[in-house]
């Protein structure tokens, strides 16, 4: 046999194998869920004043129906842009 055939043979052998191997090492290396349970009080104990003041200052929109038109905006045939938000 001459020595490029037997490269090439070796070459074939060693990424077959690494194929082979490498769907095999990631079963055995699986991350666990780094999510975990906390509770709010837990949540609310970690934060420092600015962010207590923030947490304090916040509001919800509790606005419905159209905010913001005057009416013959809302009249008339022109287009006008609208932004649109969803209850979650």
């Amino acid at each position: 046999m001459k020595v490029s055939s037997i490269m090439k043979k070796t070459a074939v052998i060693t990424l077959s194998a690494g194929l082979l191997v490498s769907p095999a090492t990631s079963i055995f290396s699986i991350p666990e869920a780094g999510a975990s349970e906390r509770s709010a009080e837990d949540i609310l104990s970690t934060l420092n004043s600015e962010q207590r003041k923030a947490l304090e200052q916040l509001q919800l929109n509790t606005d419905g129906g159209l905010i913001g038109f005057k009416s013959e905006d809302l009249s008339s045939q022109k287009e006008i842009s609208v932004i649109v938000q969803f209850k979650s």
